[in-house]
C-alpha cells in the first residue's frame, strides 16, 4: 500500500496492522497510533510530531528523517528500526527498545541496549 504524502493527522488506529505500507513524507501529526503494528513500514520523512506510539510495533521500520518531537514511544518496539536524522526533540521513549535500531544523528545513542 503506497500513501506517500498522504495526511492523516489527528488518525486514531485500534491496533491495525499496516503491512509494509509506504507512508514517505505523510502527516501524522497527533495521531494515535497505540498499540498498532507498524513494523517494516517507510515512513521516511514523515511527520509523527505529538503521535502517540505507545507499545507500537515499529521493528525494522524506516523513520530516516522523520520528525517525532513530542511523540510519545513509551514501551514501543523500535527493534532494527532506522532512525537516522529523526528529530527526537522532547520524545518519549520511555521503557522502548530501541535493540539494534540506527540512531546516527538523533541523540538516542545513550538508549540503545547492548548485546551480550
Amino acid at each position: 500500500m503506497i500513501l506517500a504524502g498522504v495526511d492523516l493527522s489527528g488518525a486514531v488506529s485500534d491496533k491495525v496492522y499496516m503491512g509494509r505500507a509506504i507512508l514517505v513524507q505523510s502527516n501524522l501529526e497527533r495521531a494515535n497510533l497505540s498499540g498498532t503494528n507498524l513494523s517494516t513500514m517507510y515512513l521516511r520523512g514523515a511527520n509523527l510530531t505529538e503521535a502517540n506510539l505507545t507499545e507500537a510495533n515499529l521493528t525494522g521500520t524506516d523513520l530516516t528523517e522523520a520528525n517525532l518531537t513530542g511523540a510519545n514511544l513509551t514501551g514501543a518496539n523500535l527493534t532494527r528500526a532506522n532512525l537516522t536524522r529523526a528529530i527526537v526533540t522532547g520524545a518519549i521513549v520511555t521503557g522502548a527498545d530501541l535493540t539494534g535500531a540506527i540512531v546516527t544523528e538523533t541523540g538516542l545513542k545513550n538508549k540503545i541496549k547492548q548485546g551480550g
